[in-house]
């Protein structure tokens, strides 16, 4: 599930947003480049969830018994061989498939066994709605190593849908370590709600200053609106008034006076 922000009077910013990441993620069902998919510009975004659900279901639900069997095996080794025969013998669309049958305690002590390169190509290849007990299981350590990888791969979308399914802690983790254009990349994708909330408020501070520093006028006004002008307190208290003042300045351009309000004082 794709939740971007609450309103900010760039809707239309958001809905070209969430739509390029649906398209991706079909994309990657039919193993090609996103710009290799046409025709969908006019397809509502929920239309495109459901088609991408669809295509799961067509390719992945004749063998869902079968993998359920699998996952059931897989819960009667130890998890150090269950572990190691997935990473030798087990392709990562198979592996996506399995985890997402497991129960979320088994899932959680198999995926904290896998290598994180391995887990990161299994991530790409997941069911957001589908893997989300299991990925709601990981340790916040291990969501830190994986967010990191995928941060490195570019997959900033595949990113959002992990994190948008992890745990408080997990969330807190992934920001720790994000770069601020992985911040800039990955905001408009994720889920707003009171756990992320929370990980924002509890931002090192030394990550929120490092937003403040690393990121152009317009990098800023656009993760703004991206995110909801007033959760940028922690990075504005970073920026002098006359940055604040060029901030908002272009956050009214692109947003409305409405949402340049929203911006904290500094």
């Amino acid at each position: 599930m794709t939740g971007v922000r609450g309103p900010t009077g760039a809707s239309g910013v958001s809905d070209r947003r969430a739509r390029d990441l649906q398209v991706g993620r079909i994309a990657r069902q039919l193993g090609v480049p996103a710009a290799d998919v046409t025709g969908l510009d006019d397809v509502p975004v929920e239309d495109l969830r459901a088609l991408h659900a669809q295509m799961t279901e067509a390719l992945f639900g004749d063998a869902r018994e079968g993998f359920a069997k699998i996952a059931s095996l897989a819960a009667l080794l130890p998890t150090p061989v269950t572990a190691l025969l997935a990473e030798r013998f087990v392709p990562p669309e198979m592996a996506a498939r399995v985890c997402e049958a497991l129960a979320p305690e088994a899932g959680r002590e198999l995926v904290g066994r896998l290598r994180t390169s391995y887990l990161a190509d299994v991530a790409v290849l997941l069911d957001p709605v589908r893997a989300r007990p299991v990925v709601s299981a990981m340790a916040a350590d291990q969501v830190a190593e994986v967010t990191s990888e995928l941060f490195g791969r570019g997959e900033h979308a595949v990113t959002a849908d992990l994190v948008n399914a992890v745990s408080t802690a997990g969330l807190a983790a992934s920001l720790a370590i994000a770069t601020p254009q992985d911040v800039v990349a990955v905001a408009p994708l994720l889920e707003w709600g009171p756990a992320l909330d929370a990980a924002v408020a509890g931002l090192p501070d030394v990550r929120a200053a490092a937003l403040a520093t690393e990121l152009t006028d317009a990098e800023l006004a656009d993760l703004a609106v991206d995110v909801d002008p007033a959760r940028m307190g922690p990075v504005v208290v970073h920026l002098g008034r006359r940055r604040l003042g060029r901030v908002r300045t272009l956050v009214t351009q692109r947003a409305g006076e409405e949402t340049a309000a929203r911006l904290p004082a500094r």
